[in-house]
């Protein structure tokens, strides 16, 4: 069984080729997220209620799941506990993983993201490096190729490789800024 829970539109980056709303730059609604509508506690009783005799993978994404630690980390840990989830999370990684250091990860698996536009290679490679220090299982590295990470692309993903880490180059789909940008270039 598959379960995918987009848990939050919030995000402390604000990509110009993201098509979540962030904040009130690009919405003017409130950006809810899912700890509004029922505490942690009903969110996590709720997965686990699911009938499933075999593995769950769960895929949780954003905006940017890691932003509110409390909570998350209270419904990430008796979701965690279960051993039939496998828990897939998307995120950008800019978060300390030493918060998490009780949480049990073997079946937490990590997608993160680079987007040179909210951070320089140098510290996102050293967060990278701390993920994997505090037990966190690497899953791969996704870079969107929107234009502003073209000029570095191949640099950038042969560094990120060199660490260990598998890279995902995602073809950057007309969205956010880009609603418009449906031509690539032929480097692209």
């Amino acid at each position: 069984m598959r379960l995918f829970w987009n848990i939050t539109h919030w995000c402390n980056y604000q990509c110009a080729y993201c098509g979540v709303p962030v904040f009130s730059r690009r919405a003017a609604e409130p950006q809810f997220h899912a700890f509004d509508h029922y505490p942690p506690e009903q969110w996590s009783s709720a997965l686990l209620s699911v009938p499933a005799k075999e593995e769950v993978a769960l895929t949780i994404t954003g905006g940017e799941p890691f932003v509110d630690r409390c909570n998350f980390l209270v419904a990430l840990r008796e979701i965690a506990a279960d051993p039939r989830f496998l828990i897939q999370i998307h995120t950008n990684g800019s978060w300390s993983p030493e918060y998490f250091a009780d949480l049990d990860k073997t079946r937490i698996w990590l997608i993160v993201s680079f987007h040179s536009s909210q951070t320089r290679l140098p510290p996102f490679l050293d967060r990278l490096q701390r993920l994997r220090a505090a037990g966190f299982t690497q899953g791969k590295v996704v870079m969107v190729l929107a234009p502003e990470h073209e000029p570095n692309a191949e640099e950038t993903i042969r560094a990120i490789e060199d660490t260990g880490w598998f890279v995902n180059v995602t073809a950057m789909l007309p969205d956010g800024a880009y609603l418009d940008h449906r031509r690539r270039s032929e480097r692209a």
